[in-house]
């Protein structure tokens, strides 16, 4: 046989081999399109069809699928006005707030929600005090559900929107959670922060989460991991707030580990002391204070959140995380143009509850119920915890 020939019969082998290889792959995604879908597999790595191995003496966690009173596609349950009053619990109605403010720092102003501490006395240990002493760790499984364990004795929360830093992507935590006293491992529903990495970064752990010191910063966020709850959103998040810190500090704020990493933008130096004038103004403003049960965020005089909660405690425990996300939401921000502060009259319209407005509701988990309401305007999320008579322990209010 002539070279000529038989080069083109081994050219002609190699070129269908790989036709036919192409065919079978997009008739298997035809045929299983679950796997094509980010919601159903760990990003940057195939489906794990083989549970991860848990270590000795852990009960193991059973499958989402099994789990009662959990509810994959969200707020999905429509809830009737008569049903509403049943299932949401005690909360100061927004007449018994007395709003106080404003605190400003150049574009970001903070406004403090009084009232009654409705769980005055009960111990609640943040997800950021219990990762740094111990209490609790925070396991990756390589899914988008999450384990944590509370080795401490007392009620963990958790809150959306919560970073936990390794593992082997950073992820933020989906919904509210109190996870109760020595609770063995519990699922916890998060998305990823850091798209593209599947494996450890630097020397940091890849089973478990080192630490949790961020919230998301900015509604956009926030909505992007509870109201619409989409992964793609998500990232698509992170990648603007990363640009438009970029314009307001005209450089960047993306690590050279991973230019993804919410977490490591947040770390960032230049960030870190270009907020630092904004922590300084706003961190004192709670001292004194005793009645404290929320924050209400505005940005170049523009509403942009409300969070009022069950505890003092818990409020004060969680306002450094809040107002950090406040100042990095207002330094990305700083270029828009300002309006006025709205006055108390008008915040107090926006923490009014209209039961009328369509509700839809969450069951986090056995303990753990979340309410939707929408408006034109605004999106309302209580967290009802079913232990304490349906007590709404976190108010979230999010303007659109």
């Amino acid at each position: 046989m002539k070279p000529q020939n038989l080069a083109m019969i081994v050219v002609g082998s190699v070129v269908g081999f790989f036709a036919l290889a192409g065919l079978a792959i997009v008739v298997a995604l035809n045929l299983f399109p679950e796997n094509a879908n980010p919601r159903h597999r760990f990003v940057g790595r195939p489906a794990i069809k083989q549970p991860i191995p848990m270590p000795p003496n852990v009960a193991q966690i059973p499958d989402v699928a099994q789990m009662p009173d959990w509810n994959v596609n969200g707020f999905a349950a429509p809830v009737a006005q008569e049903k509403l009053k049943e299932i949401r619990g005690p909360i100061a109605g927004a007449r018994d707030f007395t709003v106080s403010g404003p605190h400003s720092h150049d574009n970001l102003t903070l406004f403090l929600i009084h009232g009654q501490d409705t769980m005055k006395g009960k111990q609640i240990v943040t997800l950021h005090d219990a990762l740094k002493s111990g209490q609790a760790v925070v396991h990756d499984t390589r899914t988008n559900t999450l384990t944590v364990e509370n080795r401490s004795g007392s009620d963990l929360y958790i809150q959306s929107g919560d970073i936990v830093k390794g593992g082997t992507q950073d992820r933020t935590i989906q919904y509210d959670l109190l996870v109760p006293a020595n609770s063995g491992r519990v699922p916890l529903q998060a998305f990823c922060v850091e798209s593209g990495r599947s494996f450890a970064r630097g020397g940091e752990p890849v089973a478990v989460f080192g630490g949790s010191t961020e919230q998301l910063p900015g509604k956009n966020l926030r909505l992007a991991n509870l109201h619409k709850q989409s992964q793609n959103a998500v990232w698509q998040g992170v990648s603007k707030i990363q640009k438009d810190l970029q314009r307001s500090l005209g450089d960047s704020v993306q690590s050279a580990l991973s230019t993804t990493s919410l977490q490591l933008t947040l770390e960032h130096n230049r960030l870190a002391q270009a907020v630092q004038d904004y922590l300084n103004d706003l961190s004192p403003i709670l001292e004194g204070e005793k009645d404290v049960i929320g924050i209400v965020v505005a940005i170049n005089g523009r509403v942009h959140s409300a969070d009022i909660y069950a505890s003092a405690d818990l409020c004060r425990n969680l306002y450094p995380k809040l107002l950090k996300a406040g100042a990095i939401e207002a330094l990305a921000e700083r270029n828009v143009p300002r309006v006025d502060l709205p006055d108390a009259k008008s915040l107090q319209a926006m923490l009014v509850v209209n039961d009328k407005e369509p509700a839809r509701e969450q069951a986090v988990n056995n303990r753990i119920r979340m309410i939707r309401q929408e408006s034109q305007a605004n999106v309302l999320f209580d967290t009802c915890d079913r232990s304490q008579n349906n007590l709404v322990i976190h108010r979230c209010i999010l303007v659109k």
